[in-house]
């Protein structure tokens, strides 16, 4: 778990809190890795106008075999200005290098 606090910073987006949680489980004798993060920023000014936003990230990590991992994820930032808003699934496969 890591947590992390910041301190405002004049005319830009800073974080102001922070907090992320990564769990590992064995699942059919092989690692599941899952993680979550919450992000709170503020401080920002665009044309005038404040901004500031909340972001929260999900995922999850599995090997499908000695060489092959995937990850599924979700990921959402809420701003103040709407321009900024963000909506989105993550997926992602993995391949572990060879050697000859």
């Amino acid at each position: 778990m890591t947590a992390t606090i910041g301190e405002s910073v004049n005319n830009k987006l800073a974080i102001k809190a922070s907090i992320s949680v990564h769990l590992g489980l064995i699942l059919n004798k092989k690692k599941l890795s899952v993680e979550a993060s919450y992000k709170d920023s503020d401080g920002g000014k665009l044309l005038g106008f404040d901004r500031s936003d909340e972001t929260l990230h999900l995922s999850a990590s599995y090997p499908l075999t000695g060489y092959v991992s995937t990850n599924l994820g979700y990921h959402k930032t809420n701003s103040s200005i709407d321009y900024y808003d963000t909506k989105y699934p993550t997926f992602g496969l993995q391949l572990k290098s060879l050697s000859f």
